[in-house]
Formats: C-alpha cells, structure tokens, sequence
C-alpha cells in the first residue's frame, strides 16, 4: 500500500514504516514487565482493528480518486479539450476534416 499511496516519495514513506515497527517493537520491549499476556493480546487486537479500518478508508478513497481520472479521460474520448490541456504556442486547433 506504501508503494501505492506514496508513488512519488517512497524512500521517506517506508523510513516512517521501518521507525514505526522499531517504535511499536521498543514499546513492546519497555512495557513487558508491567500488563500481562492477556492486556496486551487486548492492546494489539485493539491496534489491528484500528489499522485494518484505516486501510479500508484509504482503499476506498484510492479508488474513489482512481475512478474520477477514469471519468475525467473518458470525458475527453480523446479530443482536445482546452479545460485538460492547452496547444503549444503557434499550434492551430485541428476541427476536423477540411470541407472540399
């Protein structure tokens, strides 16, 4: 998802990923001595539902911006539209087939 979501800027996404586990780990580590087995398997599936929702919002919303670029493209056929793109200076706009 990282990949993905970050298409522009992976390096820095998966170096927040990486700081992230080795926060989650060293947490985990400090906290050892003081909930018992039963507190934390409560903590981590309290953590994963949390995560499994916002992966679902984010999907969602991935798909929602990957279907309005589909439209959007669509809309177009093709053809020149002045909204999506402009000509290059000194271009003329092609209207069709010239009438004889």
């Amino acid at each position: 998802m990282y990949g993905v979501t970050f298409k522009d800027n992976k390096e820095p996404a998966f170096a927040g990923l990486k700081m992230f586990q080795a926060s989650a780990a060293c947490l985990n580590f400090a906290t050892a001595k003081y909930f018992c087995a039963q507190t934390k398997i409560y903590i981590v599936g309290v953590v994963l539902i949390l995560s499994m929702t916002g992966l679902t919002v984010l999907e969602v919303k991935r798909r929602r911006e990957e279907k309005k670029e589909n439209v959007a493209i669509a809309k177009t056929d093709g053809k020149f539209d002045k909204d999506v793109c402009e000509l290059p200076p000194g271009a003329k706009k092609n209207n069709g087939p010239t009438p004889v």
